[in-house]
């Protein structure tokens, strides 16, 4: 376990030793900005304060909840689900996570207390939009523009990494509907991703679930040939245009067709 730094169970509670965020190490060794650490996904931190000698001692710093209270203000009754299972991610003192509830949060890394969350547009006057808990959000940054791409229900959104604000000019308003822009293939009623998206470079790259396919490891629901295909897409990360969608079952004159 040396030099490895994990974050196990339910995410929100963090085991502090006698390291913070503000110390001496540089950006490389104190961040994790990525699901597995990198876009390797070595899942490995060099941070070296947690070794054999020093395991032992470790203390809990602080535990939040995956329903932070200051969500619960705008969800009454709202707990996580009992299967909630989220990696944060790590940037510069701030700790990025998808709530219970599967809007964005963020901490602060040597605390635990909430710096800000997302608040979704309301849905037919009844609140904001609720969506599931997703196992991890991106981070992606460009000079001094720093975002945070995470699902929310059908829909893929960015927002400030340093405010938690939303762009009215990133798709529609900070958001792009999963289930309508990309596919070109008839049937789509609906979207869902429970794993989060990655970037690559400048492009938020998605995969998922379009409805009406369901869990296909379910022998209840049998997969069928017409289903809507799992088609990878890449979406601009400055801009939130389409760019590019990957037919995982090929078209006439891509590779792989004949076969």
């Amino acid at each position: 376990m040396t030099n490895r730094l994990w974050w196990l169970g339910v995410v929100a509670i963090v085991v502090g030793a006698a390291w913070t965020v503000t110390g001496k190490d540089d950006d490389k060794n104190r961040n994790w900005p990525a699901y597995s650490a990198d876009k390797a996904s070595t899942k490995y931190s060099p941070l070296d304060q947690i070794n054999k000698d020093t395991v032992g001692k470790l203390q809990i710093a602080w535990r939040q909840s995956g329903v932070p209270a200051e969500l619960k203000a705008l969800y009454p009754g709202a707990n996580a689900p009992t299967n909630w299972q989220n990696t944060p991610l790590m940037v510069d003192g701030l700790l990025y996570m998808s709530s219970g509830v599967g809007t964005v949060v963020a901490l602060d890394a040597t605390t635990g207390k909430v710096v800000w969350f997302d608040v979704p547009p309301s849905v037919d006057g009844k609140g904001p939009q609720r969506g599931g808990s997703t196992r991890g959000v991106a981070y992606w940054a460009n000079g001094n523009d720093s975002r945070i791409f995470a699902m929310m229900g059908p829909n893929l959104i960015a927002l400030n990494a340093k405010t938690g604000k939303r762009y009215p000019d990133w798709g529609t308003n900070g958001a792009i509907d999963l289930a309508k822009v990309g596919y070109d293939r008839g049937g789509v009623t609906g979207y869902r991703n429970s794993s989060g998206p990655i970037v690559v470079r400048d492009v938020v790259i998605v995969g998922g679930v379009p409805a009406p396919a369901t869990d296909y490891l379910n022998e209840r629901v049998k997969a069928t040939k017409e289903a809507p295909p799992d088609d990878v897409r890449g979406f601009d990360a400055k801009t939130g245009k389409h760019l590019w969608t990957f037919h995982v079952v090929p078209r006439a004159g891509e590779f792989g067709e004949e076969t």
